[in-house]
């Protein structure tokens, strides 16, 4: 990955869940961990998202008063990264990208990342949310890819 701070955090979900797939954890605990991992990766998510556009304002863009309208819109920008508002973010800075990746992610790809978004809305408010320890583990693994990708396309 290009971006170092995209594969910082990244590195610490895989620790994480390394980590936690270590553990001799009852089922109750382990579903407790699943919901804060699901939070977790989410906000990571769109942290992420963010900063791929800010290291290519900072890289692309040398006029500061373009770059500072630019990063206060950028950190406005996103909120709940499923695979649509991530399109529907990048379309504002150049629809090339989101056509890039329309092409290289699947459905299997999109539909992971929308669950763990969608099953941290239901966390954040309070309702239930039946994610498990196993299966947040193989939507992010999924869903990781479309970050890998969003790194070739915004930043190589």
């Amino acid at each position: 990955m290009d971006s170092k701070y995209a594969k910082a955090k990244l590195d610490y979900l895989d620790s994480l869940f390394h980590d936690f797939e270590n553990q001799k954890l009852d089922d109750y605990v382990m579903s407790h961990i699943a919901k804060y991992l699901t939070v977790l990766c989410s906000g990571i998510y769109e942290d992420i998202v963010k900063d791929f556009l800010i290291e290519f304002t900072q890289k692309n863009t040398s006029n500061i008063q373009i770059k500072d309208f630019l990063f206060i819109q950028i950190k406005r920008g996103i909120r709940n990264p499923t695979f649509k508002n991530i399109k529907e973010f990048l379309n504002r800075f150049d629809k090339s990208w989101t056509r890039s990746l329309n092409k290289k992610i699947s459905e299997i790809h999109k539909e992971a990342l929308n669950s763990i978004v969608n099953n941290k809305n239901l966390i954040a408010h309070g309702e239930s949310s039946t994610i498990t320890f196993p299966d947040l583990r193989e939507n992010y693994t999924k869903s990781k890819e479309i970050f890998i990708e969003l790194d070739k396309i915004i930043l190589s």
